[in-house]
């Protein structure tokens, strides 16, 4: 994948993107999507899971959606699932959840250290929507709730710290 623009994807097998992408794009998954250690999108503008989706983040490094500190913001659309197989952190740049569910297997090794997910940005919450994911890092991370909309949090947010000064 390259250049910039919208790619969609959508189909009933499973999509693997596996190596660099120089893709600086909207990405919309609207499928089974399983992105492999060491694949990276460049400068994504946002990435979409959309309704039957689950995309998997696999292995130990993977810039697609988030290793180390990004800014592509990821919303995740209803009966859409963004899902940590458990073995890695990933960092993820602002969130939206758009009554999807943000999801993980069980923590080990750096996700069992460090969360399974590091939410960096704040979380927008706009739908109904789920947290299921175990272990996540919210380091100063505000989690701004629509009226009348229901966060549910099945999972655990275990590393909170909020380094921000009272006034």
């Amino acid at each position: 994948m390259a250049g910039s623009g919208t790619d969609s994807f959508s189909g009933s097998g499973t999509l693997t993107i596996r190596g660099s992408q120089a893709f600086g794009g909207t990405l919309n998954l609207n499928q089974a999507t399983t992105l492999n250690a060491s694949s990276g999108r460049g400068a994504g503008n946002a990435a979409a899971v959309n309704i039957g989706a689950t995309v998997t983040l696999a292995g130990a490094s993977n810039t697609f959606l988030g290793q180390a500190v990004v800014t592509t913001p990821v919303t995740i659309n209803s009966g859409g699932r963004l899902f940590n197989q458990g073995s890695s952190t990933f960092h993820i740049g602002s969130l939206t959840l758009n009554g999807g569910e943000l999801a993980s297997g069980t923590a080990t090794g750096l996700a069992l250290a460090y969360g399974s997910y590091a939410l960096d940005r704040p979380v927008i919450v706009t739908a109904d929507s789920t947290i299921s994911a175990q272990n996540i890092a919210a380091t100063g991370t505000d989690f701004n709730v629509a009226t009348g909309v229901v966060l549910s949090v099945p999972g655990t947010i275990n590393h909170i710290c909020d380094d921000r000064s009272e006034e």
